[in-house]
């Protein structure tokens, strides 16, 4: 199922990127790449649908051939056999999900730099204005028009005092350190209330190290890294006070499918599973798609709205998935009358 939803998704993408065909170096060899390259990303975001759609088709042919009812005769509870419809679909779901999230995000990453490359939208792998604290100290890195970048570097003393004040122009920055050719150092004095430099000293070959702050992650695409390099990520954010709404909105909405899972196929058992009709494929495949495509727009929708409210922030991704759970818990109660 899987593999037929991702066949029909890979489809869309390489019409939607005929748009793009022809354009700088965005060849037909190009896009097939980079389809290519995009594939388990796709897969990846389709394991909740496929695997309920997979879960309904069995119900409702488990129905058609009266065999649920064979199930009850033989002392099968409705009780266990929702149990056993929630508790293989969730597992093979979250082996799935573990599987390609070894490699689907480096993947994603890979084409999105393919496909930049080609149409020349590159970006460069620094911001303007780049604000980083590493323990005490306030970093800023600032990028220049004709290309150059300053550094100011603010160190603080564990009593939370200015101690000194070091400057430099035209240093080189990479993922690991920021150097050089040569910078000043001047040492601040407090005096009551006021700040005042004491002496100035020059520094050569000033390096600053930043393997501490995994910039790599850092400037990625949140969609381009796995939920351990998320993890890792809001981590380092939380301790440099970097904005992490982003991160942990994607962390969340991909560790949450499970419960996803669990609420879509609650909601769908009283309409599939009814000894009294037997329903179509056709019918059990759009109520599948149909539930699925609402979630994810509802989840979507949701995500960007709580980005706007930081003390709402968990909500977005969370909200769907206990909605679901709990209509589908409450559709069975009212249905098969379960406690």
């Amino acid at each position: 199922m899987l593999l037929a939803l991702g066949v029909v998704f890979i489809f869309f993408q390489a019409l939607e990127e005929l748009k793009e065909l022809g354009k700088a170096q965005y060849t037909s060899e190009v896009m097939i790449k980079y389809i290519l390259l995009l594939s388990p990303s796709l897969l990846n975001s389709l394991i909740v649908i496929a695997t309920m759609m997979g879960t309904v088709l069995a119900l409702g042919e488990l129905n058609s051939n009266k065999e649920l009812q064979i199930f009850e005769t033989a002392s099968i509870s409705k009780r266990k056999i929702i149990f056993y419809c929630l508790r293989y679909p969730v597992y093979l779901s979250i082996f799935m999900i573990f599987f390609f999230e070894l490699f689907a995000p480096n993947f994603y990453f890979m084409a999105e730099n393919l496909k930049g490359q080609a149409l020349g939208n590159y970006t460069s792998n620094i911001q303007d204005q780049l604000w980083i604290r590493n323990d005490e100290n306030f970093i800023r890195l600032n990028s220049k028009e004709d290309g150059q970048r300053d550094l100011i570097v603010l160190e603080i003393k564990k009593n939370q005092n200015l101690e000194s004040y070091i400057s430099a122009s035209n240093v080189k920055f990479s993922d690991d350190s920021i150097r050089a050719p040569s910078a000043d150092k001047l040492v601040i004095k407090k005096t009551s209330n006021l700040y005042l430099p004491n002496r100035s000293t020059p520094i050569s070959n000033y390096e600053l190290n930043l393997k501490f702050l995994n910039l790599d992650n850092l400037k990625r695409d949140v969609r381009s890294l796995s939920v351990f390099e998320l993890i890792e990520q809001i981590t380092t954010s939380i301790k440099n006070q970097i904005n992490y709404k982003a991160s942990i909105l994607e962390l969340l909405s991909r560790i949450i499918r499970p419960i996803t899972l669990i609420g879509m196929i609650l909601l769908v058992i009283p309409y599939v599973v009814d000894y009294e009709r037997t329903i179509s494929v056709g019918k059990r495949l759009f109520i599948s798609i149909s539930l699925g495509v609402f979630t994810h727009l509802f989840t979507k929708i949701m995500n960007m709205t709580m980005l706007k409210f930081d003390f709402l922030l968990f909500i977005g991704p969370l909200l769907p998935s206990i909605m679901l759970v709990v209509i589908g818990f409450v559709l069975l109660k009212y249905k098969y009358g379960l406690r």
